[in-house]
């Protein structure tokens, strides 16, 4: 079979056909998309990065405008797809990335309709099959076919050659490392002529919108992940059995994958009923059954386990439809967990196989094993650590003749060495200034790094171990140092950054940031970052900005400066990064008094203009809920309602419509606008426990459609659509 790609099916795959093989799993190989105008999605981002030591190369923030509920395949392909790869093109590292992860509210559900051909007759079994919806990481796993538009190629129930196929119950190709150059053959293969298809790893790090977790759940289970590596954890696997259609698609796989993993000396097991009970070490659980309570098992899931359960809407965030969703167990520490976003039917294809267990603990990541797993994962969203490889011999990198912060005069030399597994060995070892592939070494090779054109200042430099396994298995050594050029004084290429507060900042204070090159008169201009966010610029050689710290997220953060020569017009001096950590507003407290709250009433209040009908609306999840309480458009109305907090913490508002609105909150406005068009925006709301009253008033200038809502979300684990019975009101 010969593919023939069109010119946007190269941009998507990064124009791969050119590019060397640089395949490994790590840091180095990832792209991290962040949603610039969510809180949330920028502190997922923050921890992840810092416990994986993500550069900051390697780190983008996206403005997605739309709905985390989802969007679709046109929009998909222009505002996400296409921004993303040449973003990458533009940092130069299409060489490198082999996974795309997004931190939280993106759309997890793709819609794509629009690629198919309006004339053509779908047999009932083809509805089955292909519905109308991808998941976000199955659509991007599978680019290249999305580029052409093919609706069979990504629908197909082998669409996904990187699949390991059985033969009459036996495993033909063995487990194998992904990577985004890596042609695959409809069997399995690796194809050097290249006549087969291209994938591009994929995983969202966290959903906290809809049915997702809280950040305290997400830190728990990705931190929980890093430490799983290399660490071949002792627990058992278990494979649940029983008679619902739902285990009973894959539970004649069970045995095969049991005697596989025998073959590993990892402990598994086939046992009856719906969760493991009563286990203090589950290493993974693979289960089959609408409705999961992991809380009431007696179960405790070890780090880095991967748990996942068949069910039509496991991965659907939504409120409203009944069953399970992955959130279940990331909320227990899984490092991993994945659900379909639309009905996929008992079609086993388009789930885990159980051989998902046996890749793992072959030392696979758990996107690589998890992609190994799925012969037909359009529909899949995988939510977790990607790149958690609890059962693989991590190389040790070691590098004599540089410290962490030592000064380097013009070059580095190099004589990296590693430590592997028992029978493997060496096969290279990739070399990465801030982040970027520079060079290549063999096993023994000692190597001179001229740094001459390298701007002065704070570097990091990262020596990548890859083994010589058929899973490439990588070990890193991260070492930040100091460059200076033999020619200059070091006056000449001193940039000092300096931030008050120093240590700690809250979300509602000023951060000043004063900023000073050695030799001032020297310089252009002054640029200030956050992970290539830029921040501020400052004109000549030194000066001061003020700085809003919400737009960092949560948690610790790096900022740094960049020194632009008068002569050269590029970079000349990097700063060294100045940590601080960014925590939130004091948290709002009740001011009601228990008569005012004394006759609520579940629902949320309504009126019409400031003489209306009160009326009450119970929920706000319908596209119509609008119109159905008697709302006009370009007319101004009210909507409020009491809510309850049990406990003390960072909640969430989210809303998404066209018009003009002002929101408060126990009467304190939390934001207005003049207009926003069918436009996200996402609000943190430090809270005290007790009943809190949120207030929403404007004018919708558009009716409410399918295509532009208006909704309003709350929550802290996850949101709801406003109303009952979270939302109550006072008697009309």
């Amino acid at each position: 079979m010969r593919w023939i790609l069109s010119p946007l099916s190269i941009m998507m795959t990064f124009s791969f056909f050119l590019l060397p093989n640089t395949a490994l799993a790590g840091a180095e190989n990832v792209f991290v998309v962040v949603n610039a105008r969510s809180w949330a999605s920028i502190t997922v981002a923050n921890q992840y990065c810092r416990l994986r030591q993500i550069d900051d190369n390697h780190v983008f923030y996206l403005d997605w405008p739309g709905s985390w509920e989802g969007t679709d395949i046109v929009t998909f392909r222009q505002k996400l797809l296409h921004r993303i790869t040449a973003e990458i093109d533009r940092r130069r590292l299409a060489n490198q990335i082999d996974t795309i992860l997004y931190s939280s509210d993106f759309p997890f559900k793709i819609d794509f309709s629009a690629d198919r051909n309006p004339q053509a007759v779908r047999t009932e079994n083809q509805k089955k099959l292909e519905g109308n919806f991808g998941s976000l990481t199955g659509m991007t796993y599978l680019s290249q076919a999305v580029a052409q538009k093919s609706i069979p190629a990504y629908t197909s129930l082998r669409s996904n050659f990187y699949y390991r196929a059985l033969v009459d119950g036996v495993q033909k190709e063995p487990t194998r490392h992904l990577s985004s150059r890596y042609v695959w053959g409809v069997n399995g293969e690796r194809r050097l002529d290249r006549q087969g298809l291209r994938y591009i790893g994929s995983a969202m790090l966290a959903v906290t919108s809809g049915q997702g977790n809280s950040l305290a759940e997400v830190f728990g289970y990705l931190q929980s992940a890093k430490e799983a590596d290399g660490t071949k954890p002792e627990g058992t696997i278990y494979f649940l059995k029983n008679d619902d259609l739902r285990s009973r698609t894959r539970s004649p796989l069970f045995e095969g994958a049991v005697q596989e993993l025998k073959k590993l000396e990892i402990q598994s097991e086939v046992v009856s009923g719906v969760v493991p009970k009563n286990k203090n070490q589950v290493a993974g659980a693979m289960l089959g059954k609408a409705n999961i309570n992991w809380g009431q098992s007696g179960s405790t899931l070890l780090p880095g386990a991967f748990c996942e359960n068949l069910t039509s809407y496991g991965g659907i965030l939504t409120e409203g439809h009944g069953h399970t969703v992955f959130r279940e167990f990331l909320g227990y520490k899984a490092a991993g967990s994945s659900g379909t976003v639309v009905e996929p039917y008992a079609i086993v294809a388009k789930f885990p196989h159980p051989m998902f267990h046996v890749h793992y603990g072959r030392g696979a990541t758990l996107g690589e094993a998890f992609y190994q797993s799925v012969a037909s994962p359009f529909q899949q969203l995988l939510v977790g650590d990607y790149l958690c490889q609890p059962w693989a011999t991590i190389p040790q990198v070691e590098l004599e003749g540089l410290e962490s912060g030592q000064t380097v005069y013009d070059k580095l030399t190099l004589a990296p060495k590693a430590i592997t597994a028992q029978g493997e060995e060496i096969n290279r070892f990739d070399i990465y200034l801030d982040g970027t592939l520079i060079a290549r070494m063999a096993p023994g090779e000692k190597k001179i790094l001229d740094l001459k054109n390298v701007a002065s200042g704070h570097h990091e430099l990262r020596i990548v171990a890859i083994d010589s396994s058929l899973l490439e298995v990588s070990g890193r050594l991260v070492i930040p140092f100091l460059l200076y050029k033999s020619e200059l004084t070091e006056k000449e290429q001193t940039l000092d950054l300096q931030v008050d507060p120093k240590e700690t900042i809250r979300w509602d204070e000023d951060l000043y940031v004063k900023v000073e090159a050695g030799e001032p008169e020297a310089i252009q201009e002054i640029r200030i970052y956050h992970r290539m966010r830029l921040l501020a610029t400052i004109q000549g050689g030194s000066g001061e900005s003020v700085l809003d710290p919400s737009m960092f997220g949560l948690g610790e953060v790096d900022l740094y400066a960049k020194a632009i020569s008068k002569t050269t017009k590029k970079v000349s001096i990097c700063s060294k990064p100045v940590t601080i950590r960014v925590t939130s507003t004091f948290p709002a407290e009740p001011t009601f008094t228990k008569k005012e709250i004394a006759d609520l009433r579940d629902g949320l209040e309504f009126q019409q203009g400031s003489d209306g009908v009160k009326k009450v609306v119970m929920s706000t999840r319908s596209t119509q809920w609008f119109q159905e309480a008697g709302g006009k458009k370009g007319e101004r109305f009210s909507l409020s309602g009491f809510v309850y907090v049990d406990r003390a913490g960072v909640y969430q508002f989210q809303a998404i419509y066209t018009g003009n609105l002002r929101a408060s909150l126990n009467g304190e406005e939390i934001f207005s606008n003049s207009h926003f068009q069918n436009e996200m925006i996402y609000n943190s709301l430090p809270l005290a426990a007790g009943w809190h009253k949120l207030e929403i008033s404007g004018i919708l200038t558009k009716e409410p459609t399918d295509e532009e809502p208006a909704h309003f979300y709350f929550g802290q684990r996850g949101t709801l659509h406003l109303g009952s019975p979270l939302f109550r009101h006072l008697s009309l």
